[in-house]
C-alpha cells in the first residue's frame, strides 16, 4: 500500500504511521532515513515500530498459548489464561 502525500496536505497520524510501517518494513529503510524521508524525530518512528512489533508478539503469545492449552503439563508457561 502507498500513500501519495500531498506538499500542501498535512498527513494524518494514521497515514504517517502506515508511511513509517511501510518504509521500515517493506523497503528496509532504517530510522534516520524515515526521519529524513517524512521529516519525523527518531524517537516518534521507534515508537511506531516497536508498538508494530508488541502487537505481532502478543498474537503471536496468544496463538502459542491456545497451542498450548491442548498440553496440560505446559498450561503453565502461558502468560495468557486462555483455558
Amino acid at each position: 500500500m502507498t500513500i501519495d502525500f500531498d506538499s500542501n496536505k498535512i498527513p494524518s497520524r494514521q497515514e504517517r504511521e502506515e508511511r513509517v510501517l511501510e518504509l521500515h518494513f517493506n523497503q528496509n529503510k532504517n530510522y534516520r532515513q524515515i526521519a529524513k524521508e517524512l521529516k519525523m524525530s527518531l524517537r516518534d518512528i521507534e515508537e511506531i515500530v516497536k508498538s508494530k512489533a508488541r502487537k505481532r508478539a502478543t498474537r503471536a503469545q496468544i496463538i502459542i498459548c491456545t497451542i498450548m492449552s491442548y498440553f496440560p503439563k505446559a498450561r503453565h508457561h502461558c502468560k495468557y489464561q486462555l483455558y
